[in-house]
């Protein structure tokens, strides 16, 4: 495996010369009657005891470090010689200690056992622990810093025995992890200091709302944080909810003065970033001081937000001072940090 080459043992060969017989763990070359690319990884077994093959399987894990699990990042998984990314598809539940109950959970923290779906990048030849303890476990090491994080015991699938044809199906196959990123938002968080959050500043032209967007965008620098202005030009707004997703999904504090008149549009981008990740602002300047700010604007069929996240009246204020406010609200929301 993964060839699916049938050969027998011609030889086996030690330093000391040909033997007849060989066991566990001694140090042995075995000669093949055939041909065949064997390397690091690979596996020779009986035909009639064979190893299951294939990118999933449920495992109890002991959890041996004291940042828990992340189920949205991908980790190593050392199995027998080989190390393969695998990613937790699902956590079954933790076993209490002190009780032996199966308790529901989403990740494991040091020294929990939980029961874990986990799906590997490719294909490994593996057994139930309770059959066969080398084929049967594994440990988990973190991409990142390369520490041992967990310890697995692979458990039974099912009773009935998997077709040669469809095990060498599954060997051959393509990568059997979803494609999304290899970065989880925890990662991010711990690395940037900060979660994504959308901040959309809404109001009527000559409101001053993209003057605000480019000062909050400077006074959240200064504080240490990853702020950046989206100023696209002629995007449809569509094309506007796609990049200040990503953005706010890589961690940006993602600023928005963008044309978005009407209460539906806005709902738009904000269910297409998350209602959780979306502060609207609204820039209520009077509508005559708009006007003669900007006397080209266009005020027709603009809606205010029935309950904006905060509220700044540049006819009434400063800049700076509704500036402070939205950072505030921000603060208060747990997205920046003042300290």
């Amino acid at each position: 495996l993964p060839s699916g080459k049938v050969s027998r043992v011609k030889g086996i060969d030690t330093f000391s010369g040909e033997r007849e017989e060989a066991f566990a763990p001694e140090s042995v070359t075995l000669r093949l009657e055939h041909e065949i690319d064997c390397s690091r990884g690979d596996m020779i077994v009986h035909p009639g005891n064979r190893p299951r093959v294939g990118r999933s399987f449920d495992a109890h894990v002991v959890w041996l470090h004291e940042k828990p699990l992340d189920p949205e990042k991908s980790y190593f998984l050392k199995h027998t010689t080989q190390s393969i990314r695998m990613q937790v598809s699902k956590v079954h539940h933790r076993i209490e200690l002190t009780t032996l109950k199966e308790e529901a959970a989403e990740t494991l923290q040091l020294n929990d056992i939980g029961l874990l779906s986990i799906t590997t990048h490719r294909p490994t030849h593996h057994d139930a622990y309770h059959k066969n303890r080398v084929t049967g476990a594994f440990i988990i090491v973190d991409s990142l810093t390369n520490a041992t994080v967990g310890a697995g015991m692979i458990l039974p699938q099912d009773d009935q025995e998997q077709d040669i044809e469809d095990a060498l199906k599954e060997a051959r196959a393509g990568s059997g992890l979803e494609n999304k990123t290899q970065v989880s938002p925890r990662e991010r968080r711990e690395r940037l200091g900060q979660t994504g959050v959308t901040v959309w500043l809404s109001g009527l032209p000559g409101s001053g709302k993209v003057n605000v967007a480019y000062v909050l965008e400077r006074k959240l620098f200064d504080l240490g944080h990853a702020a950046h202005v989206l100023a696209p030009e002629g995007d449809p707004l569509s094309a506007i909810a796609v990049a200040t997703r990503g953005l706010t999904d890589a961690g940006i504090i993602t600023i928005c003065a963008l044309p978005a008149k009407t209460r539906a549009e806005r709902a738009q981008v904000r269910e297409r970033v998350g209602k959780e990740r979306f502060v609207e602002v609204f820039v209520d300047t009077d509508p005559a001081i708009s006007k003669e700010r900007r006397p080209d604007g266009d005020q027709t069929g603009f809606e205010k937000p029935d309950q904006p996240d905060v509220t700044v009246n540049l006819d009434q204020l400063r800049v700076e001072r509704a500036v402070s406010t939205i950072i505030d609200q921000l603060a208060q929301r747990g997205w920046v940090d003042l300290e």
